[in-house]
């Protein structure tokens, strides 16, 4: 079987995509950030919330049609080594 060599360029883990979309552009539904992840399942996209929730980074607020408001915390958040080094642990999880 041929190999490919893989690019020297990482691609970002999905929880630091998250955290970039939402310090961008601010908080946004699930259903938001799911149709800007084609490639992603709601499993994989929901992990990741709930890691960043969970780590105090990012919280999830149910709105009243049924949705969840996904957000970064105010304060309080893991500190940048911190956030990369969940961002390695989310990613090592999430490719068996």
């Amino acid at each position: 079987m041929r190999s490919f060599p893989s690019s020297s360029v990482e691609q970002p883990s999905l929880a630091d995509w998250l955290v970039g979309t939402l310090q961008e552009s601010g908080p946004r539904t699930l259903d938001e950030l799911g149709q800007r992840l084609p490639d992603t399942n709601w499993a994989q996209l929901l992990l990741a919330v709930d890691y960043l929730s969970r780590n105090g980074h990012a919280s999830m607020s149910l709105l009243p049609q049924g949705d969840y408001l996904v957000s970064l915390s105010r304060a309080g958040g893991p500190s940048e080594s911190a956030l990369n080094r969940a961002s390695t642990e989310l990613a090592s999880t999430t490719t068996l």
